[in-house]
């Protein structure tokens, strides 16, 4: 099998080209290996979205962990507080990512 020795110069053209179009690759970032995965993952479904009752168990059930419950903006949140929830959202990606609970993949 040959091995293309141009490949990085042509992802950085690729990526110079992007970026004049507005696009960037985007970093994926996964869960960390301490991830406590009954707390991470976070399912809802439709007759759920908006029941204030059922946000309320899994934030009890999450307790202080690290979980994708603070990285979602649940339909409840739609009409109040929606500004308050994005910046949450952003702080706690922000924190995961200093303290290691989410971790780079690599770009995707």
């Amino acid at each position: 099998m040959a091995v293309d020795n141009n490949a990085s110069e042509k992802t950085r053209d690729c990526a110079k080209a992007l970026a004049a179009a507005g696009v960037a690759v985007p970093k994926v970032l996964l869960p960390g290996p301490c991830a406590d995965w009954a707390r991470w993952a976070v399912i809802a479904c439709d007759q759920y979205t908006s029941s204030r009752a059922y946000w309320q168990g899994v934030s009890e059930f999450v307790g202080p962990a690290a979980s994708a419950l603070r990285l979602v903006l649940p339909e409840l949140y739609l009409d109040s507080g929606f500004d308050g929830r994005v910046r949450e959202i952003h702080e706690a990606m922000r924190e995961y990512v200093r303290l290691g609970a989410l971790r780079c993949a690599g770009e995707g």
